[in-house]
C-alpha cells in the first residue's frame, strides 16, 4: 500500500498540492488528459520550476480566459458544481472524493453567511480554478497509486486579507470553519498561508494528522506558494512512500495522539458532545516516566546511620 504525507509547515492551497504532485513525479499531461473529462473549458495549468527562500520548487498555476471569466458567477452555487460533477466521465472514486471537498466547502460557506446549503455560493474562490485545483490534487494522488493519506497539523498564517466582505483576520472565516477539529497553529508569517481550498483538500483527504509516520520515502515534491519569504520556503512539501514496518514502533510514544478519520468525521458535527477536539480511541496517556523505574531515594543503600564519634562525645570540637 502506498502512503503520502502532507507537510503543511507553510500551509496549503490548491496549486501547492496540485504543485507538489507534479513535482513528485506526476505527469501534468496525464493530469490534463483526466481534466478533460470535466465538462469545463477555456483554461490551462501553467507549470514552471521556482525557488522559495533559495529551495526550488514546482509552481501550479490555473490560467482562466476571458470567456471563462465572464462565466464565473453563474457556477459559483452547489447544484451547479454538483451537476459539472456529476456530467464529468470521471471515475466514480474521483468524482464522489470532489464531492466531499465541495460539499467540505459548500457548508463553511452557509454557516459563516447564515445562509442555506443550496442558496450559498463561494464568495472568493472562482469556481473553475477551483474545480481544476480540487480535481488536479485528487488525480494526481490517484495517478501516484497513494490509498491513504497522512498530515502534519496547519500552518495557518497571520495578519489580515482582503475580501469583498471587507477587511477579515487570518485564517479566513471559511478556512476556519472548515478546520474544526484539525491541529493547527500560526506563525509570523503576516500572510494566509492556508487557503479555504487547501483547507478543504487536506481536511476531506488525510486520514490522520501527526507526525511523519513510519515509512520508507520513495519520492518528495515541493510546491511552491504565491509569495517568496526570505526566511523560509514557503512550499507544501509532499512525502510519497511505502509503510515501514518495524519491532519498535510500539514503544514510540507520539508528541500528541494522531486524529483519526472516523473521530474527525462524527467528532463535533453529528455527536452533539462536548466540542473538544477529538482524540484516538487507541492512543495511551502519555507518561514521562518508564515503566521500569524505582522510586527515587537520596540516601544510597550502602550509608550507614549516622553515628557521633566518641571524640565529640568527650567534647572534642573542629579545628
Amino acid at each position: 500500500m502506498k502512503i503520502a504525507y502532507l507537510d503543511c509547515f507553510s500551509g496549503i492551497s490548491g496549486d501547492m498540492c496540485l504543485g507538489a504532485l507534479v513535482d513528485a513525479g506526476v505527469s501534468p499531461e496525464k493530469v490534463l488528459r483526466e481534466l478533460k473529462k470535466l465538462p469545463v473549458k477555456e483554461y490551462q495549468i501553467r507549470i514552471s520550476k521556482v525557488k522559495r527562500a533559495g529551495i526550488s520548487a514546482t509552481k501550479a498555476d490555473v490560467v482562466l480566459k476571458s470567456i471563462v471569466n465572464s462565466q464565473k458567477s453563474e457556477v459559483k452555487k452547489w447544484e451547479n458544481i454538483e451537476s459539472i460533477i456529476h456530467k464529468s466521465s470521471l471515475s466514480k472514486g474521483i468524482k464522489e472524493k470532489g464531492l466531499k471537498v465541495f460539499r467540505r466547502l459548500f457548508k463553511a460557506e452557509a454557516k459563516i453567511h447564515g445562509d442555506t446549503f443550496k442558496h450559498v455560493h463561494l464568495h472568493e474562490l472562482g469556481a473553475v480554478d477551483c474545480l481544476i485545483d480540487i480535481f488536479g490534487t485528487i488525480i494526481g494522488f490517484d495517478i501516484l497509486g497513494v490509498e491513504k493519506i497522512y498530515s502534519s497539523p496547519v500552518n495557518l498564517g497571520s495578519g489580515f486579507i482582503k475580501t469583498e466582505h471587507g477587511i477579515l483576520p487570518v485564517p479566513a472565516p471559511a478556512a476556519a470553519e472548515t478546520l474544526k477539529g484539525v491541529p493547527v497553529y500560526s506563525t509570523d508569517s503576516n500572510f494566509e498561508l492556508t487557503t479555504p481550498t487547501g483547507a478543504a483538500l487536506v481536511r476531506e483527504l488525510s486520514s490522520e494528522f501527526g507526525d511523519l509516520p513510519l515509512m520508507n520515502i520513495e519520492t518528495i515534491g515541493l510546491g511552491a506558494g504565491n509569495r517568496n519569504f526570505k526566511d523560509r520556503p514557503n512550499v507544501l512539501r509532499l512525502f510519497v512512500g511505502n509503510p515501514a514496518k518495524s519491532p519498535y514502533t510500539s514503544l514510540l510514544t507520539p508528541l500528541y495522539p494522531p486524529l483519526v478519520r472516523g473521530e474527525l468525521k462524527g467528532g463535533t458535527e453529528g455527536r452533539g458532545t462536548t466540542g473538544n477536539p477529538p482524540i484516538s480511541l487507541l492512543a495511551k496517556p502519555y507518561s514521562p516516566i518508564s515503566p521500569l523505574a524505582k522510586p527515587y531515594s537520596p540516601i544510597s543503600p550502602l550509608a550507614k546511620p549516622y553515628s557521633p564519634s566518641p571524640l565529640w562525645q568527650r567534647g572534642a570540637r573542629g579545628i
